[in-house]
Parts: structure tokens; C-alpha cells; sequence
């Protein structure tokens, strides 16, 4: 049998000839069979192991060979192997049974190294799926901001809102949807990042940042008393772009380049970096939704802002020369961010005056009135009274 295994194996030019031969050879273990089931006796043998080896009873080897279990066996004696009933020993597979036994391992090693592939094929494509996502959605992290930071750069060479460095990040600010800054009554540049709730306009801040805080779109908001900063209200900007050293380049106003929207090269240590505010995420899917009634909204505020800018400026600057015109919206961009309704404990409105100079009446047009009025009398102009602040600080 174990030879017409063999031959069927060869004609039928199967691969696993080699590893069932050794297979089958193992599994026959020390005990040299033959075809007839003959084994020959070599140096060292016994009856007892060779019946052992055998996995038959020893008496029943003694009795098929006519011999005496205690019989001495010599070198090239013959013992016939019978398994009882005279079959093959269930648990020694033969020639076939390993052959077989090969086959189905050597299917079952390539089914798994199949499988093994399929999976891996399909982990690694899983992975490039949401490594793509991953890129797609760090691509549209920042969109608004993208698309926010060239238009601030359209207006390079130009005054946004009042000409200070606070008026340029409101008017960045108002582009993304942010909080309203200008006419807030807040005017210190340092604390933007505190004056404001920001989270509730989907933005985050960073106090105190590290290079690896601050990114392209950020405002940026330095302490009071630094280099670029060396009065008593801070300075603030917007980031265009950073390195890992911390060299960026800013989009100011106010700065060394006078009250125009201009760029400028800055290092992280240049000043103290009291703040930076950062633009999360939208979903696209709410951006879209919203996008058309946001637009329409503020085509309306605009033209309603734009009439009521012009009415204002026309009582502001009344009987004033350019130059005073000028200082009078300088002291109130400083005093109130422009806002008639600001309070600071008894400060109120454009110019924080004292509720009882107001005597009650809060409108924009009795605090122009008592605004002239006050500072002719104290310094005989808004210019005068400007130069007064410059040195002191107040007015």
C-alpha cells in the first residue's frame, strides 16, 4: 500500500511527495516494518521493546513468533508484526493516512496564508482609508480661516475701522463670525483673549502659548510694556504664518508702518505672547446650511451700518478741523472701542464721561454735545486733549 502511494503520488506529479514520505516515515517510528509486516532484529534489540515499539502485547508478539516471552533475541532475527485482529494500529497512520495527512496541512498552511494576506490587505487598506480621511478633514480644518486670511491680506495698505491695532482684528474677527469688538467698550489689546466668549462663537484660547500653540489665521495678542507694545493697552494682530523657531510673519495695524493694514516680520520673544484665539472646526454640512441667510444678514447690517457710520461721523466732526476730527475719533476708538453704550463703573458711552456730565440723557447725540463741550473747556481742543492722553494716559 505504502508503494502504491507512492506511485499515485508520482503520476499524478503531486508536490507534497517529499514531506508525506517523511511524514509517513515518522510516523512508523523506530520499528523497521517491511511490506509483509517482518521487522529485523538489530544489535541491542529486545522482545519486550521491540513489542513496546510496536504498540502490540508482548505475549501476543511471543505467541505470533512461536517464542518465549522471555526469549533472547540475536542480530537479523525476523519477528512478525501483527496488530491485533491483524489491522493496522489505529493510532500509527499509514503510508496513505500520512500522505493524506500532508495534503490536508499543506491546504490548510495556504488556506491560512490566505486568509492571513486577505486580512492584511484589508487592514491596510482600512488604514489608507482613514489616513485619507484624516488628510481631507486636516484640509478642510481650516477652511474658513483660509479663505478669511487673503482677504485680510486685500487690505494691506489700507485703515481698518478706527486705524489701531484693535480695529484690524475686529474687522478679521467679524469675517469669521466672531464676537463683535468694535463698539464692545473694551479697548485693551492684551486681553482679547479674555474680554470675550469666545467658545461660544466655536473658538478656543491659548494663554500663554508655546511656538507649537500658535498658528497661520491666529490672533495674536501681546502683553503691555514689550517692545511692541510699549504703552499701557497691549497690541494685537493676526498670524499669517510660523515656523518651528517661532520666526512669523503678522498682518498689524498701528504698528511701525502707521495706522494701515500692513505685514511684518515678528519672533515669539519679541514680546510676550499674553494670548492667542484660535477658529475651530465648523462642520461643512452646518457652514452650508447657513451660509445663504448669513450672507443675507449681513448685506443688511451692512448697509444699515454703513448709514448709520455716516450719520455719526456727520455729528461727530461738526465745526472740527481734519486734525481735530481725527483726534476725537482717536480718544474714543481708546476710551470705548467707539461705542456709545460702553460703561466702566461711572464712565459711560463714546468718550466715558461721568453719568452726572450726562445728566441723565445717554443718547449719542447729548454725549457728542457734552463730549465738545467738556474738552473746550479743559484743553481748548480734541487735539490738545489727545496730546494730553498720549503723556498721562487718560483725558
Amino acid at each position: 500500500m505504502y508503494r502504491k502511494d507512492l506511485d499515485y503520488l508520482k503520476d499524478s506529479k503531486h508536490l507534497l511527495l517529499l514531506g508525506a514520505t517523511t511524514l509517513a516515515g515518522t510516523a512508523l517510528g523506530a520499528v523497521n516494518v517491511s511490506a509483509d509486516n517482518v521487522y529485523t532484529v538489530q544489535e541491542g534489540d529486545t522482545l519486550t521493546g521491540v513489542a513496546a515499539n510496536s504498540k502490540i502485547d508482548l505475549q501476543k508478539l511471543a505467541d505470533d513468533n512461536n517464542i518465549s516471552a522471555d526469549s533472547y533475541l540475536h542480530v537479523g532475527q525476523q519477528l512478525v508484526i501483527k496488530t491485533q485482529d491483524n489491522k493496522e494500529d489505529a493510532n500509527v497512520p499509514s503510508a496513505s493516512q500520512a500522505i493524506q495527512q500532508a495534503a490536508s496541512s499543506s491546504s490548510q498552511a495556504s488556506s491560512s496564508s490566505s486568509s492571513s494576506s486577505k486580512d492584511e490587505h484589508k487592514s491596510s487598506s482600512s488604514q489608507r482609508k482613514q489616513e485619507s480621511k484624516k488628510d481631507e478633514n486636516k484640509k478642510d480644518e481650516n477652511k474658513e480661516v483660509q479663505n478669511a486670511l487673503p482677504q485680510l491680506e486685500s487690505q494691506l495698505g489700507h485703515t481698518l475701522n478706527n486705524g489701531q491695532c484693535y480695529g484690524l482684528t475686529a474687522w478679521y474677527v467679524q469675517q469669521l463670525g466672531g464676537p463683535q469688538l468694535m463698539g464692545s467698550g473694551k479697548s485693551f489689546a492684551q486681553d482679547i483673549g479674555t474680554d470675550y466668549d469666545w467658545s461660544a462663537y466655536g473658538w478656543s484660547v491659548k494663554q500663554y502659548p508655546s511656538i507649537q500653540d500658535i498658528k497661520p489665521g491666529d490672533v495674536i495678542n501681546w502683553e503691555a510694556g514689550g517692545a511692541l507694545s510699549p504703552g499701557i493697552y497691549g497690541h494685537t494682530g493676526v498670524v499669517v504664518s510660523i515656523d518651528d523657531k517661532g520666526n512669523m510673519t503678522t498682518i498689524e495695524q498701528n504698528a511701525e508702518q502707521g495706522q494701515v493694514a500692513a505685514k511684518y516680520n515678528r519672533t515669539f520673544d519679541q514680546t510676550r505672547i499674553k494670548s492667542v484665539v484660535h477658529k475651530d472646526a465648523t462642520s461643512s454640512k452646518t457652514t452650508d446650511k447657513s451660509e445663504a441667510q448669513t450672507t443675507t444678514q449681513n448685506d443688511a447690517s451692512k448697509d444699515q451700518a454703513q448709514k448709520q457710520d455716516n450719520n455719526q461721523t456727520q455729528n461727530q466732526t461738526n465745526g472740527l478741523s481734519a486734525a481735530d476730527a481725527q483726534a476725537k475719533e482717536w480718544i474714543a476708538a481708546h476710551e470705548s472701542g467707539g461705542s456709545y453704550t460702553a460703561q466702566n463703573g461711572q464712565y459711560y458711552g463714546r468718550y466715558q464721561l461721568t453719568a452726572s456730565y450726562l445728566n441723565g440723557d445717554f443718547s449719542p447725540a447729548n454725549q457728542e454735545r457734552v463730549a465738545d463741550q467738556y474738552v473746550a473747556s479743559r484743553y481748548g481742543s480734541w487735539s490738545n486733549a489727545q496730546s494730553f492722553w498720549l503723556a498721562n494716559g487718560w483725558y
